[in-house]
């Protein structure tokens, strides 16, 4: 038999599986993304003790114990999980849980390269910390940026995918390509049209784990950040091939009054 093994995680979702049995999946810092399931967990009587009578809910932060699964495309299988943090201030404000359910759905998604995974982790705890204590989207940005390089999937910036050159005043998101493009190279359908300048300050954007903390950090305007996560999010669903069933209930909950007419959905 495998050996348990013990460590710090994050839960990104649950789903029922049986009347008794949940599928949880959890980052982790030993594994990165990994399906677990839950068994029995359904039917656990409140006032017995087991090692499974803390919440399996999306966004808690906790320590999980677990027997990796033998072979591929099984699931490994949860024994323990204790709660380090429930999230409190983030499950009373319902723009926070949105947006850090959408970074959930991202991080699924995305998983990370194997050296890469407790890192990922770190910064996740981290960007929901600061969600926490401030309403800036800028934390989220810096995550959703750290995200696509850490699957292997950054974008660039600075240069057109097609042509290699500087990009002009504005780039391009096309529909149906990956990448940004200048006005010379955007011969498809425009997702979403973005400034150079918040380009730039993407560019310069660090994770999360090397931002100031909230109350250290500058003004930002709201619609530049809405933008440029926006910017993210849609090229990460192209790289990714993944819906983000949450991105359209992010757009109309953080959509700055100035941006409703320009919102793509």
């Amino acid at each position: 038999m495998a050996e348990a093994v013990c460590c710090d995680s994050i839960c990104l979702r649950v789903l029922d599986f049986s009347e008794t049995s949940q599928v949880v999946t959890l980052l982790t810092a030993s594994h990165g993304v990994i399906r677990l399931i839950a068994k029995g967990i359904r039917r656990i009587p409140k006032k017995t003790f087991s090692p499974l009578m803390a919440p399996l809910d999306v966004l808690a932060a906790g320590q999980v114990v677990f027997i990796p699964a033998r072979q591929d495309g099984q699931l490994a299988t949860l024994t323990a999980w204790d709660v380090t943090d429930h999230r409190p201030l983030i499950r009373r404000d319902y723009k926070k849980i949105i947006v850090t359910q959408l970074l959930a759905e991202v991080t699924t998604a995305a998983g990370a390269t194997d050296d890469a995974t407790g890192e990922m982790l770190l910064e996740l705890e981290r960007t929901i910390r600061d969600l926490a204590a401030a309403d800036s989207l800028r934390p989220v940005v810096a995550y959703l940026k750290y995200a696509a390089s850490a699957a292997g999937y950054g974008l660039d910036m600075l240069r057109c995918a097609e042509c290699k050159k500087s990009l002009g005043l504005h780039a391009s998101l096309q529909r149906r390509s990956v990448g940004l493009f200048c006005d010379g190279c955007c011969r498809g359908e425009s997702l979403i049209r973005v400034d150079r300048r918040i380009l730039s300050a993407l560019h310069r954007l660090p994770s999360p784990c090397n931002l100031p903390v909230p109350a250290d950090q500058a003004p930002a305007d709201p619609v530049a950040l809405f933008q440029a996560a926006q910017l993210l999010l849609f090229h990460l669903r192209a790289v990714l091939d993944e819906r983000l069933r949450l991105i359209t209930p992010f757009q109309l909950t953080y959509c700055p009054p100035s941006e409703w007419s320009a919102a793509v959905s």
